[in-house]
């Protein structure tokens, strides 16, 4: 009975996507050996979140919406992948071994082609702006903030940008020095358009801690069965409920 609630809720969620999205969601598998380890992550990740901070959270022309015109590729992927497993541990997540994850994932989601390291599950939910995902070479989701099942890790995330997860001004404090004195205006074919900055989003800080809350209540709810965790769900995260 959970089990068809769930598909139920699933399925509702993507009629009313439908229109806005313009297309059905589709899985999206990156093959084995296409990412970084965990070692040379290491010495990418300054540089993958100064990048991200620096190209700004949205662009805005003037009447129109703010958007965000950043092309997030594999590199951003594994670092947040990493950002993500170190929230989990330090929350005290036991990963399944491959075996139960798997069963796990099959058995809640219906989700029966897990074959790679990294499977798009669902294009969640429907966003206002659209953000470029290019995690593999043949294929794209333009969608905010996708959701992934990560085989090789034993988690679920979304592909979030690094100030979105992380308090950068105090773990980078010269990242955050550039981006104070980077321009406040771009130019996109000869038009000016303003930049967004990461440190002048008002709720970033709140928007932090409850993509954190989320992170762990999910996989601490799926994966370890903490009931605790489930009824937060429940008040904050309905539409994944």
């Amino acid at each position: 009975m959970k089990r068809i609630f769930i598909l139920f809720i699933l399925f509702t969620t993507f009629l009313s996507c439908k229109k806005e999205k313009g297309k059905e969601s589709t899985k999206l598998q990156i093959n084995k050996g296409n990412g970084m380890s965990i070692n040379s992550i290491g010495n990418t990740t300054k540089k993958i979140i100064e990048q991200q901070v620096i190209h700004g959270y949205a662009i805005k022309e003037a009447g129109l919406d703010m958007e965000s015109d950043y092309n997030y590729e594999k590199e951003d992927y594994d670092v947040i992948k990493q950002v993500s497993i170190d929230i989990l541990k330090s929350y005290n997540y036991r990963a399944l071994n491959n075996e139960n994850f798997q069963n796990k994932v099959s058995k809640i989601f219906n989700f029966k082609s897990i074959e790679k390291d990294i499977n798009f599950l669902i294009e969640f939910a429907c966003p206002l702006d659209k953000i470029k995902y290019q995690l593999d070479i043949n294929y794209t989701v333009s969608n905010n903030n996708p959701l992934f099942i990560d085989l090789k890790n034993n988690i679920i995330l979304e592909a979030f940008f690094a100030p979105q997860l992380m308090n950068y001004k105090i773990e980078y404090p010269d990242i955050y020095n550039k981006e104070e004195k980077a321009e406040k205006k771009r130019s996109i074919n000869g038009v000016f358009i303003d930049i967004i900055k990461w440190k002048d989003v008002k709720d970033l800080a709140e928007q932090r801690k409850k993509n954190i809350q989320t992170l762990v209540a999910r996989n601490m709810y799926l994966f370890n069965d903490s009931r605790a965790h489930f009824k937060w769900l429940l008040l904050n995260d309905e539409n994944f409920i």
